[in-house]
């Protein structure tokens, strides 16, 4: 043994006491240091294994033809590569928190694309309303993944841009 090593080892001695340089603690130390990076790591693994079964929900407006008026609906379109289950949809017209309405859809395929929701107390979308006033929409959307976790997801979007194209 190296007169360095000899030295750090009375150190070591002298201010832990002879259990802290004793072979068998070594070992359990290095066991536990070994153990906390590999629990590190499989939950690294464990976090990147669920990212191709995430769901990511985005609304959309479409338009239905009644009669001579064009009405919005909301879609809810998943773009991510997972399925969602159990699928809330909450919204309501930004500035008046009487109206609010919900919505559940069952399962949303990845890239699929919902039914069309019904979107009451929206005016048609005739002459200039939509250039006049400006309607804003909040929606919450909050639905489950493969492995039953929930994901939140909140927006805003713009009714006027969407009844102006």
């Amino acid at each position: 043994m190296s007169a360095y090593t000899h030295l750090l080892f009375t150190v070591i001695h002298d201010f832990f006491g002879q259990a802290f340089v004793d072979s068998n603690w070594g070992l359990f130390w290095v066991t536990t240091a070994l153990a906390l990076v590999t629990l590190f790591y499989a939950i690294q693994t464990w976090k990147l294994v669920r990212v191709p079964y995430m769901p990511i929900l985005r609304p959309r407006f479409s338009y239905d033809q009644e009669g001579n008026n064009r009405i919005l609906k909301l879609r809810i379109l998943n773009i991510g590569p997972g399925m969602a289950t159990d699928v809330i949809v909450e919204y309501s017209l930004k500035g008046d928190s009487n109206i609010l309405q919900n919505e559940k859809i069952d399962i949303l395929e990845s890239k699929q694309m919902s039914r069309r929701l019904n979107i009451n107390h929206l005016q048609p979308i005739t002459g200039d309303y939509y250039s006049k006033h400006k309607v804003m929409i909040s929606i919450k959307m909050d639905c489950k993944d493969v492995f039953h976790k929930r994901h939140h997801y909140e927006t805003e979007l713009d009714v006027s841009a969407a009844a102006g194209h």
